[in-house]
């Protein structure tokens, strides 16, 4: 379809009547050969093929074999052609439309990938993998499914039991004291999932991206299965994005001072064993013992804070949201 003619980004039109080259007239038994628009007019317009012109709110413009382009209302057309073909052309419409959509999404998407790599690349990606190898450390030490039984959302609770005397009534009517066990909350250990260490979300994130970023110099080449795929990748970017985020905030909780004197204390009392050896300085250097006695201890400085989260997400998902 000619440019000049019809704008692509329009896929219904308002005024039908003002496109440029319509034909008035079309010869009786003219068959189109394709929908190039559908039209939804503020008035009536007149129909091309039937012999009343009749006047239409609702139709197609369509091109015929010799290029020649007309309106015709959606009753004439399916008088005129059958509402099998009246259909096709409402088919090929919206499929037309749903793509460009989605193209129109991507290119934003895409435009946002390379920032969001940046951003990714200079305070993120580091970050994990520095958090992951002290989480793996620490969950070394751990039965990683009692971890997962004994965790109340993201944290673990210190519980103190306590054996107190309860008075209770007998058949008899008689009261009589029993002792019984109670547990109460003692404290509470943050960003304790970190240690169920699972995958290296931003570095998933990181690839994504770079594939968004290999199409951001030629969006309007995203069209049909690519943009499926596509819009399938930028979903699955975002929620790599968020599940890393969320590791590191919860690492970063989990490793505080006294934050991991709690952990000891859960440990010490979920363990028969000796806990181990966790120590983290002022200087945010943690050294954490191995299970070998023969193995050097692990040793790692972490950051003192976390960047802001907001420009990652931002960067990226603000652009394909409008």
């Amino acid at each position: 379809m000619s440019k000049e003619f019809f704008d692509s980004s329009e896929f219904v039109v308002s005024a039908p009547d003002l496109q440029v080259g319509l034909s008035l007239e079309i010869e009786s038994g003219t068959k189109p050969k394709e929908a190039l628009n559908r039209y939804e007019a503020a008035y009536r317009v007149r129909c091309a093929f039937c012999a009343g012109h009749t006047p239409h709110l609702k139709g197609f413009t369509v091109e015929l074999e010799d290029g020649r382009k007309a309106l015709c209302g959606i009753c004439c057309g399916r008088r005129f052609f059958g509402k099998e073909e009246v259909d096709r052309f409402a088919a090929d419409l919206q499929s037309q439309i749903t793509q460009q959509n989605q193209r129109r999404i991507l290119a934003r998407t895409v435009e946002g990938a390379p920032l969001a790599l940046s951003i990714l690349n200079e305070n993120w990606v580091d970050l994990e993998r520095t958090y992951q190898s002290a989480a793996s450390a620490v969950a070394e030490w751990l039965d990683l499914e009692h971890l997962t039984a004994e965790l109340s959302g993201d944290k673990l609770l210190v519980k103190r039991v306590r054996n107190q005397k309860v008075t209770k009534v007998g058949r008899d009517g008689r009261e009589f004291q029993v002792k019984e066990k109670t547990e109460e909350i003692q404290s509470q250990v943050h960003g304790a999932s970190c240690l169920l260490i699972d995958k290296p979300w931003l570095g998933i994130a990181k690839g994504g991206l770079a594939t968004l970023v290999s199409r951001a110099e030629r969006p309007e080449m995203i069209k049909g299965k690519v943009a499926d795929e596509l819009m399938f990748k930028r979903r699955m970017v975002l929620e790599s994005v968020k599940e890393g985020l969320q590791f590191v905030q919860s690492a970063h909780a989990f490793f505080q001072e006294e934050n991991i004197g709690q952990f000891l204390l859960w440990y010490g009392r979920a363990y028969s064993d000796k806990p181990p050896h966790v120590k983290l300085n002022r200087e945010r250097h943690l050294v954490v013992s191995r299970l070998d006695p023969k193995s050097s201890p692990f040793n790692i400085r972490l950051p003192f804070i976390l960047p802001a989260h907001a420009p990652l997400i931002e960067a990226f998902s603000t652009k394909s949201a409008k």
